[in-house]
């Protein structure tokens, strides 16, 4: 991504989605579930859609221990409940 650097967000939610906003210039990483007891430290890819300013998420951050990862190329960014 030619040195782009993904940038911290925090989370929000409506019960249904959740929306992680990305400032309009930033690239665009893709978005990941971190597994959690079998799956444990295994990358889920998350269904969303680019609404511009920001991503809606097929999923809530309900649990915890979850966590949303933002990954573009090597570069890893964690998005927890505790963010908000």
């Amino acid at each position: 991504a030619d040195g782009a650097e993904v940038v911290r967000q925090h989370p929000a939610d409506d019960g249904v989605f959740t929306y992680i906003f990305m400032p309009r210039a930033q690239v665009k990483p893709a978005v990941y579930l971190l597994g959690r007891g079998a799956k444990k430290d295994q990358l889920e890819p998350l269904a969303y859609t680019d609404q511009g300013g920001y991503y809606r998420v097929s999923h809530v951050l309900g649990h915890a221990a979850d966590r949303l990862v933002l990954k573009l190329d090597k570069q890893t960014v964690d998005i927890t409940r505790e963010g908000r």
